[in-house]
């Protein structure tokens, strides 16, 4: 038998010891599959809007005054984030919900923190996020209810023995 064999069956008799194999729920694969329609159709809709040059210079993009990276960082980067974690915890990997908390989250504090720059109300802006990002709050606690079916934070340190 080769090391990866070995491997295999290290992590099979460490689920065995926890008394359980790890399988997938129902709920959990249904957030991971609206996950990929709602991250698709929304990549699918920025590229379409983004390729009309009339809607970037409505919204003055240039690099110059980092609009352009701003809606990078909170229209264009959580999507990819969120199918990855989504991915991962399909995967039963516990590292695809940290993934998802920080795809999904990353437009929610980007708001808040632009709010309280300009000295917006905090109550108001955060009735605002909490309106405009209730299916993102909403999707990190339901994929919080199931961390009890994904595999450990860490597993057993693997001890090299000659």
């Amino acid at each position: 038998m080769d090391e990866l064999e070995f491997d295999d069956v290290d992590e099979t008799l460490d689920e065995l010891e926890l008394g359980q194999l790890r399988y997938s729920t129902t709920f959990l694969k249904v957030l991971c599959v609206l996950t990929f329609i709602g991250s698709g159709f929304w990549l699918a809709f920025l590229v379409i809007f983004y390729l009309n040059p009339n809607n970037l210079a409505a919204l003055g993009f240039n690099m110059q005054n980092q609009t352009g990276l701003a809606l990078f960082f909170t229209e264009i980067l959580p999507p990819f984030i969120c199918i990855t974690g989504a991915i991962l915890m399909i995967q039963l990997n516990r590292v695809g919900y940290i993934f998802y908390v920080v795809g999904a989250g990353l437009p929610v504090v980007y708001t808040l923190s632009l709010a309280l720059y300009y000295g917006l109300d905090p109550l108001a802006s955060i009735t605002g996020i909490i309106l405009r990002y209730t299916f993102n709050i909403g999707f990190i606690i339901m994929y919080g209810t199931q961390l009890y079916v994904m595999k450990p934070w860490s597993s057993k340190p693997k001890t090299d023995t000659i």
